[in-house]
């Protein structure tokens, strides 16, 4: 059937797209570059932890797809310019940078955060999304288009006992993103963030899954379970395709209802 609409505008694939992530050895990183490598995308994979992504990149290359892995560290603006660097030298372009790199939520009373648990999960979750925005945008400007999707988390948006670095520094992360698609917009650049709730990878299984988290968690959850990788990579593959070419600002919460109630 063919009613006349635009094709593209209605397409999720990111063939001939050239796609960054971040953070990419495990978890939620793992599964959004999977997912575009999946939708057609070339990947370049990013993190601190070398042989984690070699073996996705060698994971996804035995399987027909492409993808390289350079080691980085998030928080060093170098490695974040020579990363985006390397992807362009192989795959000639960039157009998607994911920045999902990340320290995970720990939870501590506020009177008892130290300055450098601070500045480490202001850095890891912040500042380090910045330096991938800054490093993408480079070359983004000069080419007039491209994608960058920023990792929130739903407590972006709401407060939580005891996670005030970690809900300042998304918070944060929310506000980078509304400011940094205002400025790039005449750029073609669009800019957004995705927020998920806690889903369970094989990183975090044991923890997520014992009964005090859950009786924590669970009543606030309206869906009433935890998420899985998937639900948060289709979100990641939709906003990098031509699907989303209008929106830009946007923080997609992907929650199960959290911040609804």
């Amino acid at each position: 059937m063919d009613f006349g609409l635009n094709r593209e505008k209605l397409s999720y694939s990111l063939e001939d797209r050239v796609v960054v992530v971040t953070g990419a050895s495990r978890g939620l990183g793992e599964a959004i570059a999977l997912a575009c490598a999946q939708a057609g995308a070339s990947v370049a994979l990013a993190a601190r932890t070398t042989k984690a992504i070699l073996d996705l990149a060698n994971k996804i290359n035995s399987a027909g797809g492409r993808a390289i892995a350079i080691t980085t560290d998030m928080t060093d603006r170098k490695q974040c310019r020579s990363l985006v660097g390397a992807a362009v030298r192989e795959f000639g372009r960039l157009d998607v940078m994911i920045n999902n790199a990340g320290i995970p939520l720990a939870g501590k009373p506020s009177l008892e955060v130290q300055p450098d648990e601070w500045r480490a999960l202001i850095d890891g979750n912040l500042t380090s999304a910045f330096y991938g925005c800054q490093a993408a945008a480079e070359v983004m400007v000069e080419a007039g288009a491209g994608k960058i999707i920023n990792m929130s988390s739903q407590f972006g948006s709401v407060g939580y006992p005891g996670r005030a670095a970690y809900c300042s520094a998304k918070g944060g992360v929310e506000q980078l993103t509304r400011a940094l698609a205002a400025e790039w917009a005449p750029h073609g650049i669009q800019v957004n963030a995705i927020a998920p709730t806690h889903v369970e990878t094989d990183f975090n299984s044991e923890r997520v899954n014992s009964r005090a988290f859950l009786a924590e968690m669970l009543p606030k959850m309206p869906i009433g379970r935890l998420g899985v990788p998937e639900e948060v990579a289709s979100v990641a593959v939709f906003l990098a395709s031509s699907a989303s070419d209008l929106i830009t600002g946007h923080t997609l919460v992907v929650d199960g209802g959290w911040t609804a109630v």
